[in-house]
């Protein structure tokens, strides 16, 4: 069952409608405002805790454990990234090395893992998505 665990979070203006992306991936857009991200390209920043419309204040987790809306099936100990939807999906190797892409991708560690469409626990934590 996915928890929450000593979350730190930050207030930015809601680019859009979020009404509908509680657990959402979320990446900044302008000053100080965020929308759901769309992608693993996207310099992701958090995971939306709150049901805002556009210009609301979003309430955005930035560290800690949250739950997050699973986009595949995720297990713990995966590095996960944004989806086209906000949702979590694996973070892909980028080379035959097995070095990561730019680690601004990634939102972090699955601790407790979901399937498609449920919640998963991720530790938001830039330091340890390497």
């Amino acid at each position: 069952m996915a928890y929450e665990e000593t979350l730190t979070s930050q207030s930015y203006d809601a680019d859009s409608d979020l009404s509908e992306s509680q657990y959402k991936i979320v990446k900044v857009v302008a000053d100080d405002a965020v929308d759901t991200a769309s992608g693993s390209t996207d310099n992701v920043i958090g995971v939306l805790q709150g049901t805002p419309e556009s210009g609301n204040s979003a309430n955005v987790a930035t560290a800690g454990i949250t739950k997050v809306v699973a986009g595949e099936g995720v297990s713990a100990g995966d590095l996960v990234t944004s989806d086209a939807d906000g949702k979590a999906q694996v973070a892909v190797v980028s080379d035959a090395a097995g070095v990561l892409g730019d680690m601004t991708r990634i939102l972090g560690k699955v601790v407790n893992g979901a399937g498609d469409d449920e919640y998963a626990s991720v530790l938001i934590d830039k330091q340890i998505a390497g």
